[in-house]
């Protein structure tokens, strides 16, 4: 039984606007990783990017997307408001997942702002490496789906998780969703981004800029983290990308077979480009390897401002 301070009433009203807060703040967010992970995950071979350059039809779904405001633009064009806000069920529902098991388990203390004598508490580095498993197996399925769900050009439906889930896996999965934790390079990718930050800039964010953001910093040590950050996003970038990609890339076992999906499209035509089922990618280095002769390497480097931000707000901490 856990105890937690003040009247009953008021931890009650505490969990409802907590809850609330948090389906509110994944509403605001949400839209910016949808349309991010859209554009990563969009499939344009060189040939759609000569048709598009030369103004002749693509060939590939789509018209290849050139830009994140285009990207933007084709999304509402297509699908509407409601397509920005495709994957928020899957993302909210692990958000208040992720605070209710550190409100009950840990204390309502830990998900409210208190003083702190330091920005990261002192783990060892067989504790980080733990945690970092830990985090990357446990992830892997959420990331999949919320992936999927953002990526599908289906529309689907919000409260039916049964339909939505037979929708977004393939049937060999649906049959052993644990396949899904050996989707080909899925693992490396998720674990080698984690361990970028837990081993990289978690450390130098300690050694160069400790006691948080209200503590006096020198300004070569800031110089020095900005560059650190660079070097990560450099690294993070191409990692996230081939995620994205080896995310919505469903798994099989044997041919191919049509899947009956009884769930409407999201519009007219899809979205972004999609890469065949019966070509998937062996591992992460071929994913990277096919990315680079398919579609440029540049590719690898979709929305790296997106990832550098993500880097740059650990000045904020």
């Amino acid at each position: 039984m856990f105890i937690f301070g003040g009247a009953e009433g008021n931890i009650y009203l505490f969990y409802a606007i907590s809850c609330a807060s948090v389906l509110f703040f994944v509403g605001l967010v949400h839209p910016i990783t949808n349309v991010i992970v859209r554009f990563r995950a969009d499939y344009t071979p060189r040939r759609v990017q000569l048709a598009v350059e030369s103004g002749e039809e693509a060939s590939v779904g789509n018209m290849g997307v050139q830009s994140v405001f285009g990207l933007i633009k084709r999304i509402y064009t297509i699908e509407g408001i409601k397509g920005f806000f495709k994957g928020y069920v899957p993302t909210a529902a692990v958000s208040l997942i992720g605070f209710l098991f550190a409100a009950f388990f840990l204390g309502i203390d830990s998900v409210q702002p208190a003083p702190r004598q330091d920005s990261w508490p002192e783990i060892s580095p067989l504790a980080n490496l733990i945690i970092c498993f830990t985090l990357t197996f446990l992830g892997l399925p959420l990331t999949v789906i919320t992936y999927r769900a953002i990526t599908t050009p289906y529309n689907l439906p919000w409260f039916n998780i049964s339909k939505g889930y037979l929708t977004l896996l393939s049937p060999t999965e649906a049959r052993k969703p644990w396949l899904l934790w050996f989707t080909p390079g899925l693992f490396a990718a998720s674990f080698a981004r984690n361990i970028l930050y837990l081993f990289g800039l978690v450390p130098l964010h300690r050694l160069l800029l400790p006691g948080g953001p209200e503590a006096e910093r020198r300004a070569e040590h800031v110089s020095l983290f900005i560059l650190a950050v660079l070097i990560t996003t450099a690294i993070s970038t191409p990692l996230e990308v081939m995620e994205t990609r080896v995310a919505i890339q469903r798994n099989h076992s044997g041919p191919i077979v049509a899947q009956t999906i009884d769930v409407p499209n999201s519009g007219s035509e899809e979205v972004i480009g999609y890469r065949s089922e019966d070509d998937t990618f062996k591992s992460l280095l071929d994913t990277g390897d096919r990315i680079s002769r398919e579609e440029g390497w540049y590719i690898l480097y979709r929305a790296w401002w997106f990832t550098l931000i993500g880097g740059l707000s650990f000045l904020a901490i």
